[in-house]
């Protein structure tokens, strides 16, 4: 076996979120600055299209600043003798050590799979991240109760072929 195995990352689907938060963000801003169009008989008040507007791009802009900055980086997951490294989302957690994974669990949800990885202590790699980073790390822990998760989506590469890859250092339950 070579010493490490890098899956790149899928440029077009990157490109895609990207185009999907820029019109977010465009969206946000015509709620912000032109609120009157945006007022009917449902919504009537432009206080409130401001404020959805404002939160529109609060939450778009720093997904965006950091889809843009995962597409000039080329490897998505890179496994290792030692450890992996995940850059298939905006949450890089350095070097994940084989030794510190309990368990990978598989997650379908619709067309996409989710590798969700279990380690014993999360605070080691997530402790002296941006509030950024933990605030992203917070969602994923809620949501899949990990916070380590590799996209497929965003790897060009099949589901086995990370699969056999990953089942060379730790099993799957």
């Amino acid at each position: 076996m070579s010493e490490k195995v890098v899956f790149k990352l899928n440029k077009k689907n990157i490109i895609s979120i990207l185009l999907i938060l820029f019109l977010l963000i465009i969206a946000g801003a015509l709620f912000i600055f032109y609120p009157s169009i945006f007022t009917s008989s449902l919504v009537r008040s432009e206080l409130w299209i401001k404020i959805c507007g404002t939160s529109i791009c609060l939450f778009s802009i720093p997904l965006f600043i950091g889809y843009f900055v995962l597409l000039f980086d080329d490897n998505g997951l890179i496994v290792s003798k030692n450890g992996m490294i995940n850059n298939t989302n905006l949450l890089n957690s350095g070097e994940v050590e084989w030794r510190d994974i309990t368990s990978i669990r598989i997650k379908k949800i619709k067309k996409n799979t989710f590798f969700l990885i279990f380690v014993k202590d999360e605070r080691k790699y997530f402790g002296n991240r941006n509030l950024l980073k933990k605030i992203n790390a917070f969602g994923y822990r809620s949501m899949y109760g990990t916070s380590i998760v590799i996209e497929t989506k965003n790897l060009l590469c099949s589901l086995e072929e990370v699969k056999s890859n990953l089942n060379k250092y730790v099993r799957f339950k």
